[in-house]
């Protein structure tokens, strides 16, 4: 990886792979608000600084091909939708962060909680995703101070 990117040394290049993982931490709170190293978030963690690359391999490819690991309708339904998901809460930028909860399925998009901000044309916002068939749109804008 040095010679790659034109590194001169090892803290370089360690600093290369901080960075790295700083900005795609960043990337995976933002659009999917998770740690990645939580490892709950899988299925299975292997750590290949422990067990040998071919043993990960081995295990991965064994696992892969069990029944329960195989696709089907319904695991793409649930994939199709948690991809709409996410591309709703993109469409809606910052403008709508947590507690907003956006749920899918099959195309009916639907949003609950409660903002202090205004909720403006959110509707729109979400309609023009591709995939979307149907809003439900359940967010409460919640004033503030006094009358």
């Amino acid at each position: 990886m040095a010679e790659r990117l034109g590194l001169k040394s090892p803290s370089e290049a360690t600093n290369e792979i901080l960075q790295n993982d700083a900005a795609h931490a960043r990337i995976m709170r933002g659009f999917f608000g998770v740690n990645w190293e939580d490892p709950q978030l899988y299925h299975v963690v292997l750590n290949s600084g422990s067990v040998p690359v071919d043993a990960c391999v081995s295990i991965v490819r064994f696992l892969s091909e069990r029944l329960e690991f195989q696709e089907t309708e319904e695991t793409r339904s649930m994939l199709a939708d948690k991809l709409l998901e996410y591309r709703v809460r993109a469409a809606l930028g910052d403008d709508f962060d947590r507690p907003i909860t956006i749920k899918a399925a099959q195309g009916k998009v639907t949003l609950t909680g409660t903002t202090m901000r205004p909720v403006g044309n959110v509707e729109e916002l979400v309609r023009a995703v591709p995939g979307v068939t149907e809003v439900e749109n359940r967010i409460v804008a919640v004033r503030t101070g006094a009358a």
